[in-house]
Order: structure tokens, then sequence, then C-alpha cells
């Protein structure tokens, strides 16, 4: 049965379990004394409003057939509480005392209460989340939490937000009061350790105000999905010596676009930080003023990085393949190469040309979704599309003897291979922060 399509049967239903339960409980422990006495029947009623009471959410968060938006709960403080209650009742049975019975209807007086309060106690409070759309993986991302008090006349006080999750790395927000028509935010940390879509589910907002003996927790569901970026590394400076080399033998144009020293473009006047060497002497005489030289730059290399790696890849290897691709492009992209990206992601080859509608945050939002194995034929046809006016890069995180990938890097014309299957360490310096 749908319990949800039908919300008032729901609560009568669970009403009338609980007070059957309260009731079978009330008449055993009545027939273990079998006598009539005004203050032991007042003794069970108050017995049997606290069993109904936690009878009730307990059935209602079992019966229910789906995720329960509340849930209450005893804290230590009020497990104690409810020891005591009991010990204090069944003496108070045994021995007739007025003062155990005084005790006992204390103490019950004030779990109750906190039971009725903590009730109310997050009606009329609205929850707003942010969340940043795209985060480093294994960096800290902020997700901002607003809380809205709706009440006219009270406050809401002692409120712990959230995040129901493992990637939270702190205990929540504390709000200890948030007046009437009051809005108030807060901040915590979440850290994604794997790169990819993760998505967030819901907030907890828990309170155990006035008295803490009773915790209320309510889920606020928010379905939001974060796009997990690659990390980004530093490569090593051979690294970049043996690339520079490869581009030589291939005889293509200057990798990051270096000056030629036999055109000269235009003269200008010196600016701070330029070179000695660059001063144009004729012009310099002839203005009285310091003049350099501005030469002309090659054509950026166009290059097309192909990342590959098959089935039986490692996940080390993979996320290894990724970083590299991605901090090679983030390294080319700074000396305005041409730069184009295909790969693997959800069943699906992804082509893209950073310039051509394509940033290089896209390139990065692709690297993020890419995943191993993929239809082979059609990934050397979409980039032999591409082969015939770029330099191409192969990388992948296997080996260079795997037979997919020299099957590919033979169906390209055999580029250069980067295989990422021994991890980052002999390519890269260190971490770049974001």
């Amino acid at each position: 049965m749908n319990w949800e399509k039908h919300p008032l049967l729901r609560q009568a239903w669970v009403t009338f379990l609980s007070v059957i339960s309260a009731t079978i409980i009330s008449t055993l422990i009545w027939n273990l004394y079998h006598g009539y006495s005004l203050r032991r029947w007042f003794l069970l009623a108050l017995l049997s409003l606290l069993v109904c009471s936690f009878a009730r959410s307990l059935l209602r968060r079992y019966l229910d057939d789906s995720i329960q938006s509340t849930r209450t709960r005893l804290t230590t403080e009020g497990k104690l509480l409810l020891v005591a209650i009991v010990s204090f009742a069944l003496l108070g049975m045994n021995t007739g005392s007025n003062l155990l019975y005084l005790s006992f209807g204390s103490l019950m007086s004030a779990l109750i209460v906190s039971r009725l309060v903590i009730e109310v106690s997050l009606r009329g409070l609205k929850v707003r989340r942010v969340a940043p759309s795209t985060v480093v993986c294994g960096e800290e991302c902020w997700i901002e939490i607003w809380l809205r008090n709706e009440r006219a006349k009270s406050s809401h006080s002692g409120l712990i937000v959230e995040e129901d999750w493992e990637f939270a790395k702190s205990a929540g927000i504390f709000f200890p009061n948030i007046s009437p028509g009051e809005t108030v935010g807060g901040t915590f940390a979440l850290c994604f350790t794997k790169r990819g879509e993760a998505k967030l589910s819901r907030l907890v907002v828990r309170t155990s105000f006035p008295m803490g003996l009773i915790e209320k927790m309510s889920y606020v569901d928010f379905e939001a999905t974060i796009l997990v970026l690659p990390k980004v590394f530093e490569l090593s400076p051979s690294f970049f010596q043996d690339f520079q080399s490869v581009s030589a033998q291939q005889g293509s144009p200057s990798l990051m676009g270096q000056e030629r020293w036999d055109m000269i473009r235009n003269i200008r006047a010196y600016r701070p930080g330029d070179p000695l060497r660059n001063v144009h002497w004729k012009s310099t005489a002839r203005r009285q003023a310091l003049m350099v030289k501005e030469y002309d730059r090659p054509k950026p290399q166009q290059v097309v990085f192909v990342l590959y790696s098959p089935v039986d890849s490692t996940e080390e290897a993979v996320e290894a393949a990724v970083s590299l691709t991605a901090s090679m492009m983030v390294k080319l992209a700074s000396g305005d190469e041409d730069l184009a990206l295909i790969t693997h992601t959800k069943k699906r080859i992804d082509k893209l040309v950073i310039g051509d509608g394509a940033t290089l945050h896209d390139a990065m939002e692709v690297l993020a979704l890419a995943s191993t194995g993929g239809p082979l034929n059609i990934l050397i046809q979409k980039s032999r599309a591409l082969l015939a006016r770029r330099k191409m890069i192969l990388v992948s995180a296997a080996e260079k003897s795997h037979p997919d990938l020299t099957r590919l890097r033979s169906s390209l014309g055999n580029p250069p291979v980067y295989s990422a299957a021994s991890g980052l360490r002999t390519f890269s310096a260190k971490e770049l922060g974001v």
C-alpha cells in the first residue's frame, strides 16, 4: 500500500497500532500486581502516554515505504533519564513512598514536556543550499546553507545542519538562535576524493532544544550534482624537453609559440621587464626614449589529445592518465596553443576543439567524465578527422605494448604515446593549487 497517497489513513493506522501496543503493555504491568490503586493507575497512564509516543515514532519509521523526512530519538541524557523514571516507578509501586512518586512525576513531566516541545521545534523553518557546479578533486569546496524562520512570534534555537554523506569534513553548522523572520547562513567544507559526478542528496537539520533529552532530525531533500574535475600537476622540465624534441623531430612549428627572431612585427616604447637585447637603438636615438622590438610569433601548434584507456586498466593508472592529459592541456593553453580533445565518456566519444566553441574548462569537464573502454573503431574514425591539420598526442593508462593501444597508434600514424601505467611520478614535479 502506498502510504504517501493516503496521509490521513496512515496517521490513523499508526495511532491505532500505538494505542493497542500501549494498552497491552499497561495491562501486563497491572496484572503483575493484581490490585486496584488510583496512584498505580496514574503511573500506568503516564507510562502508557510515554510508550504510545515512542511506539508511534517507531512504527511510523518502519511502516513507511519511502525515506522518512523526520526522525525522533532519545539522546544519551534522555536514555539515562528514562532508566531513572522506570526505576522510580518500580520502587514507588513496591514501597508506596510519596517521595518516590514525586520524583517519578517530576522526571516524567520533564520527558513529556521535552517530547511535546520537540514536535514543533522545526516547524516554520525553510532551508536553502548553495553548492558550486564544479570542484577540483582533492580540494575543499564550500557549501552555503541558508535558514529562514518564517514564524511570526517564536524563535528557532539550538539547530545543527549537516551534510548527510561521507565527504563532509566538518560536524556541521550550529545556529544558536534564529529570530522570527530572520535569515541566517553558514558554510561547511566538503572534499571529494574521486573525479566525476558527485550527487548531493539531502541535508540533516537536528535539534535537542530545550532540555537535550530528545533529539529531532529532519531530512531535507536537495538533489544536486557537482562535477569533480581531475587534479592538475606541474610537469617536470625534463618532460617538456622531451615533448619539444618530439615536436622538432616531426618538423612541426614551435610548440609553445616562441617568437621568431628574424621577423620584426612592431616597435614600441620600453616597458619594465623587457629584455635589453630587444632595444631598437636607431629608434631610441631618434626619439630620445627607449624603444624595443616586438617579434612575430608563428602560428600556434595545433595539438589533438587522444585519451584512451582499455577496459583492463587499473583505476590508479586511469586517474594518472586523466591528470596527465589535463596537466598538458593546461600548460599548452597558457601558451595560446590550439588544442583539441577526444576521449570516451559514458558510452560515447566526446570530441571538442578549444577555441572552436569550446574552452579549456569544457575540456576539464570532459576529462572529469572520462572512462575506460569504449568502441575503438569510432575513436579511430573521429581522431582521423582531425589528423590532417593537427599534431596528435596519445595518452593512455595502459602499457605501450597493449594490443589495443598498438592498434590505435598504428591507425593514427604512430603519434607519440605517453603511458601513465606507472603513475605520475615520472611526469610531474608537484601538484598545482587551483
